[in-house]
């Protein structure tokens, strides 16, 4: 899936905002950065972007009389199960699963599946927490930070940190998911409208969000209509 550095996303926010693009405030940031994590995840929910479906073959475990595997991890949803890889088979069979939890792992059922799986998926969507990278903080491993136009995810923990270019190259830092640019368009209307809102403009809030509805909804009607990416349908027989 193609994407976007977010200092695109913020800087685009900023100048509909009448912003200065060169001089954005921390509070700006960091309101168009929960704005921006809530919007990621309402987009990400409204379609299966091919973009965002994910294939993998897990190690299936028997205990008594159940087939079962661990929640694959960076996964969203999972959509099915297969006996065999369903993009290089015509004559896939899809099996039924339930979900549960054994108070460590989440794990996948898969009553009548033998012990050879494939999984289809929708991975997780981007998250974006963290603020802005300062050398001499101590970060601790799976912190977010924000650096460079883009958010990174601490490897190892640093009391206290360095220079983040440093981290960078030493394997410190590790970047997350950027922004999907099919969404870029989106989240600038829908997170100003927040920003609107925030500020007491209704009414312009109002505008600003059905415009960014119509984008999404363009973006939609482009998987399932104009590039015709429609899902199998399966139907049982008996």
């Amino acid at each position: 899936m193609e994407t976007i550095d977010f200092s695109v996303f913020l800087k685009q926010t900023a100048a509909a905002a009448g912003i200065d693009q060169d001089t954005i405030p921390n509070s700006f940031f960091t309101q168009m950065r929960d704005f921006a994590d809530r919007r990621v995840a309402q987009a990400w929910d409204r379609c299966e972007w091919p973009g965002a479906i994910r294939y993998n073959q897990p190690t299936v475990n028997s205990s008594g009389n159940l087939n079962k595997f661990t929640y694959p991890t960076g996964a969203d949803v999972i959509l099915n199960v297969y006996n065999e890889d369903p993009r290089q088979g015509t004559n896939v069979a899809r099996y039924g699963f339930s979900l549960t939890y054994d108070g460590t792992n989440q794990e996948v059922i898969i009553p009548e599946a033998d012990t050879s799986v494939w999984v289809e998926y929708k991975e997780a969507p981007p998250s974006f927490t963290g603020d802005a990278f300062k050398a001499g903080n101590n970060y601790s491993s799976g912190d977010q930070v924000y650096a460079n136009g883009n958010f990174y995810k601490v490897t190892s923990s640093l009391q206290p940190a360095g220079v983040f270019s440093l981290m960078l190259s030493q394997g410190h830092v590790a970047i997350e998911k950027k922004i999907p640019k099919i969404f870029q368009s989106f989240l600038v209307r829908a997170c100003y409208a927040d920003y609107l809102k925030a500020n007491g403009q209704t009414q312009q809030a109002a505008i600003e969000e059905q415009q960014s509805e119509l984008i999404i909804f363009r973006e939609i009607e482009k998987v399932q209509r104009v590039q015709g990416q429609h899902r199998r349908i399966e139907m049982n027989t008996y």
